[in-house]
Order: C-alpha cells, then structure tokens, then sequence
C-alpha cells in the first residue's frame, strides 16, 4: 500500500515539474492588410500590425498616424500621437477628434489600429501609420532605434459598393433565370401545337372513314341487286 502511495507520489512530482518546465504558449502575431474602401457614415478599422521578431526585447513605442487627404497641393498632418507606450495619447486634428476616432492596440503595442466612426467623404484619403520602437536596454547608452511605415489609401464611396465579379455574377443569374423560361415557354407551346395537329389530324381521319363507309356500302347494295338480275333472267 506504500509503495502504491509512494508510486503516485511520484508520478504527481513529475507531472508537476513539467507544467513548471514548460513554457507558456505566446499570441502568434500575424500581419495582415488593411481594409482600405468604406461606405460614408459607416466605421472602419485602419489595420496598422508591426510584428516584433522572437530575439527582440521589450520596447518603448511612439506611434503617429497621419492623413494626407486627396487632391493636388495637400500635406500630411498628424492625426494622432502616442508616445512612450501610451503614456501620452492625444488626437491632434479637428476633423477627427476622439469622438470619432478610437486607438485600437494590443498589450505588447504589435498593433496600433485605428477606428474612424460615421466616415465622410472628405475623409478619403492617405493614411500613415509611423512606428518607432526603441529596445529596453539598460546597459547600452543609446540603444538601437526601429521605424516602421504602413500605408493605407482609403476610399470612401457614397453607396455600398459591389466587387465586379459579384455584379458579372448576379446578371448572368438573372440572364439564366430569363432564358430558362422563354426555353420552357417555347417548349410548352411547341408541346401544343403538336398535340392540337395531331388531334386535328386524328378527326380528319375519322371524318373520312365516316364519309368512305356509305359509299363503300352503296356499292356494295349496287353489286348484290345486278346479281339478283343476273340470276333473274
């Protein structure tokens, strides 16, 4: 009975020195594309995701977005500013403003999005999402520094838009749907008229048997009354 105990024993050290061996499972960063075509009065999420590389430490981050509407003769302007790993956020433009904008990040900052709420037309345009990150670095003076640009052309339609093939699509369904009926309408009246001329061709034929059989039966009254007479005489 002790050796049984003292088995289990065992077994639980062991299985606990390996759930403290083991080392926590980390959120894959993935970077993806972001949505670059809204409908006005809608929201959208410019997607701005810098992945660090496994080796990187820690860092400090600044984050600037910008916005360069469209048209000749027209400037970058910051929209919004965040310095040292959000210590410091602050929306710098009007046409904004944070009643319409939401900073949207993740813990370690591998992503600085940004929300725009009830979008107008003017609001197309270039956007840039600027990232500098600084590592942690206590025992180097002036620690290497890393800067990372992405670029998001956002287009702001008046009414909901529809990919091309989607529009191919639905007008070869509707041209499917037409022809498929003129085709079993065609068939139904060919059906008919076939139908109708055979049965016309039908009473035709019955007419005239009706109208051969008195004269086949005059005849023959005709033949039996000249052998009468032939037998007669």
């Amino acid at each position: 009975m002790a050796a049984c105990c003292s088995g289990g024993g065992g077994l639980i050290v062991a299985l606990a020195l390996c759930f403290v061996a083991a080392s926590p499972v980390e959120a894959v960063c993935v970077e993806v594309d972001s949505v670059d075509r809204v409908v006005v009065n809608n929201t959208i999420k410019l997607t701005c995701i810098s992945c660090r590389k496994r080796q990187e430490q820690d860092a400090f981050v600044d984050v600037t977005w910008t916005f360069q509407p469209d048209g000749e003769n027209t400037t970058a302007v910051d929209i919004l500013v965040m310095k040292r790993n959000g210590d410091d956020v602050e929306f710098t433009n009007l046409q904004f403003g944070s009643s319409r904008m939401q900073f949207v990040y993740s813990e370690d900052y591998q992503e600085v999005s940004l929300n725009i709420n009830d979008t107008k037309l003017e609001d197309k345009g270039t956007y840039r999402c600027h990232i500098r990150r600084v590592p942690v670095m206590p025992s180097v003076h002036k620690p290497p520094e890393f800067f990372v640009t992405k670029t998001i052309h956002l287009e702001v339609v008046p009414e909901p838009f529809m990919d091309i093939t989607a529009k191919v699509s639905e007008v070869m369904m509707y041209f499917m749907i037409v022809a498929s009926t003129v085709l079993l309408i065609f068939t139904l009246i060919t059906c008919y008229m076939k139908v109708k001329q055979a049965d016309k061709d039908k009473h035709s034929k019955v007419t005239d048997l009706l109208v051969i059989a008195p004269v086949n039966k005059e005849n023959c009254a005709t033949e039996q009354a000249e052998e009468e007479l032939k037998s007669s005489s």
